[in-house]
């Protein structure tokens, strides 16, 4: 039975689980047949996996970038851009990229409630999304005036210490309610990617 379908069974929702791609894993390995060996290995649903990966990776080889994200969203990954905003890509590669969402870097959202023309800056990625019909998630939540701020522009999914520091395993399912789920979480490594 598949990770996704023993953690339903516990009574807990399926939990994507995000894994950062560096740039030599996306230059240097098969990423999609890597990719594909892991959840077989770890027998996890491939809906239930997200690969970040930052601006500056996608630029430093943009055609194969291009490729493996389309093998990648054809197995049903998801793939999000990491600390958007931050980097030197240009806006016409967005539609490029076979990406699901976009995530607003900390540096912005901590500016919230204190700096303007901060704010803005995280209303226009959050315009950019939605525009071009992409997933928002802000990162670095710490304070209620930030949460409060993005969900009132549009930005309903977020990350940050305002929620949770990062947990193990067994206090995710803590957390989640149900102690046995934690089994169904523990990391399954192959080639260097943890699931």
């Amino acid at each position: 039975m598949p990770a996704g379908e023993r953690v339903g069974a516990l009574g807990a929702s399926p939990v994507r689980i995000s894994v950062n791609v560096s740039p030599l894993q996306l230059e240097r390995a098969d990423l999609p047949g890597v990719v594909r060996s892991a959840l077989e290995d770890a027998n996890w649903p491939a809906e239930l996996l997200e690969l970040e990966v930052t601006e500056g990776t996608l630029m430093r080889n943009a055609e194969e970038a291009q490729r493996a994200f389309r093998e990648l969203r054809e197995l049903g990954v998801s793939i999000a851009i990491d600390d958007f905003g931050t980097g030197y890509s240009s806006l016409s590669y967005l539609k490029r990229f076979s990406v699901d969402r976009i995530k607003i870097d900390r540096a912005f959202v901590c500016e919230i409630g204190r700096d303007k023309e901060l704010e803005a800056l995280s209303l226009a990625i959050i315009a950019i999304a939605e525009t071009l019909s992409f997933d928002v998630v802000a990162e670095g939540v710490e304070l209620e005036v930030q949460r409060e701020f993005l969900v009132r522009h549009g930005c309903t999914v977020a990350q940050g210490f305002l929620f949770s520091p990062a947990v193990s395993p067994e206090a995710l399912a803590q957390l989640l309610g149900k102690t046995a789920v934690a089994s169904s979480l523990s990391v399954a490594t192959f080639r260097g990617f943890a699931l």
